[in-house]
């Protein structure tokens, strides 16, 4: 299995999302619905998203 390191990455309209490599496949996570996890980071203020 190849996975790349994630990295935490802000988007032009203020969005925060987690983008990273498995398998030679990206991924970008906005939230945490894929990992089953009921986690919103973006509805949170400006400064305690990141």
């Amino acid at each position: 299995m190849n996975i790349s390191y994630p990295i935490v990455c802000l988007k032009n309209d203020g969005r925060y999302y987690i983008d990273f490599y498995l398998n030679k496949k990206r991924y970008r996570l906005f939230n945490a619905k894929k990992i089953g996890v009921d986690f919103k980071p973006n509805s949170y203020p400006d400064k305690q998203r990141r």
